[in-house]
């Protein structure tokens, strides 16, 4: 929420089961200077910090050209085949790339990555991020062209660095021809910005969003079993001390957060939660979906119950009629007593999807590694008339009281 590129290229993570490839120019004219670094380390860095943000099931793949040879136009490769397990590999390939002396072989670059896509199923996009126009002498929007009119379901997304006159009207052209759009960076500001745009244009409507970056609860909320001194907007966070349920058995949170807005059919949620608490006592926070209190569905971080020892991990749990099926667990995550984590929760067709992504940890052992998705498990649900929460609480007045920040809380329809 907080860094200047965290929703830099989120270029075209289109819906669920689909796929997207990163084109990225590394030719000699990326060595030029943007906001004081070279143009190549920004779009590095975004393309990095993008990774984090991606929908775990979204098949990410990264292609380079121009990052070796001089002036050689063969000069493309597929560094980062698409898939979902692969985030690390693709910010380490990011990290080794450097610019030199090569070329600009745009037409060759989308035909190469069209025939990539081609095998692959659902909605697809390419998203050729470049500061410059085609040095080989061949025809990008034609090829754009042909990418739209024999692959099923693409788009031809282009980002522009510091591109202007000729050289912006021809990338505006290749992403027509392609069906998608064309997006202008002229400084960081302007990158993030346009970056937002396609976030919006290609991930779906967001239905409500939350950063607690003001001094209140805004009015989208409705507070169950208040307790205002155990709960306030402050320094960027939704501060919420863990109680015990007024009724038992995950029953009767205080301070739950009911929104009010109605959710779609599909739809993800993502929590940014901060837990710090000893991993041993029963505490933690999470997402609700609310019936009523016999009838709900959480996922949450917390410590130990049973035998999970001193750990924390996340818990995926539907109470229906009053009983609680099996539950669905993460077990093992981290020993420390601070723990970062994103719990994102997906309404899609006929079932529930629970997954995290730990963004940062104390000292102390972790199973898990830092910015990768992994996926807790599924629950299947043919009805979900349920209202979205956030609640946090401990299992027993023995337990120590903790403090859980909740940093932002984002609603986002899938198409």
């Amino acid at each position: 929420m907080r860094g200047l590129f965290l929703w830099t290229l989120l270029v075209a993570s289109i819906s669920f089961g689909s796929s997207l490839l990163f084109v990225l120019d590394v030719s000699g004219s990326m060595k030029g200077k943007i906001d004081g670094k070279t143009k190549l380390e920004a779009a590095k860095d975004v393309l990095i910090d993008v990774q984090r943000e991606l929908p775990a099931d979204l098949r990410v793949g990264l292609m380079a050209y121009g990052h070796y040879g001089e002036k050689d136009c063969s000069a493309i490769e597929l560094l980062v085949p698409p898939g979902t397990d692969n985030r690390d590999d693709i910010a380490k390939k990011l990290y080794a790339l450097k610019a030199d002396k090569g070329a600009t072989p745009i037409a060759g670059s989308l035909r190469k990555a069209g025939e990539i896509l081609r095998k692959e199923s659902g909605r697809k996009a390419l998203v050729l991020v470049t500061d410059g126009i085609e040095t080989c002498g061949g025809d990008p929007v034609k090829v754009a062209e042909g990418l739209r009119k024999s692959i099923s379901d693409i788009k031809v997304h282009v980002v522009g660095f510091g591109v202007g006159g000729k050289e912006e009207s021809e990338l505006i052209k290749i992403s027509k021809a392609g069906g998608g759009s064309y997006y202008a960076a002229k400084d960081a500001k302007q990158l993030a910005q346009s970056l937002k745009n396609i976030k919006r244009e290609e991930i779906g409507r967001v239905i409500f969003s939350d950063d607690f970056d003001g001094d209140s609860l805004k009015k989208d909320w409705e507070v169950v079993n208040p307790n205002p001194d155990n709960m306030i907007v402050e320094d960027g966070y939704l501060q919420i001390v863990t109680e015990t349920f007024k009724k038992g058995d995950f029953t009767g949170p205080v301070n739950l957060l009911l929104l009010k807005e109605k959710l779609p059919k599909q739809y993800e949620v993502n929590m940014k939660v901060t837990h710090v608490a000893p991993a041993d006592p029963y505490l933690g926070a999470g997402i609700v979906l609310y019936k009523d209190d016999n009838n709900q569905i959480i996922l949450f971080v917390s410590g130990d119950w049973g035998n999970w020892g001193d750990w924390k991990g996340v818990r995926f749990r539907k109470k229906e009629k009053g009983k609680w099926g099996t539950p669905v667990d993460f077990k093992y995550i981290t020993k420390s007593e601070k723990l970062v984590v994103t719990l994102k929760l997906q309404r899609i067709k006929r079932k529930f999807i629970a997954w995290f992504r730990v963004e940062e940890v104390g000292e102390g052992e972790t199973e898990v590694k830092t910015g990768r998705w992994y996926k807790v498990g599924e629950i299947p649900q043919l009805r979900a008339n349920y209202r979205l929460g956030i609640f946090v609480f401990k299992n027993s007045d023995k337990d120590p009281d903790a403090l859980m920040q909740i940093d932002s809380l984002e609603v986002r329809e899938i198409r």
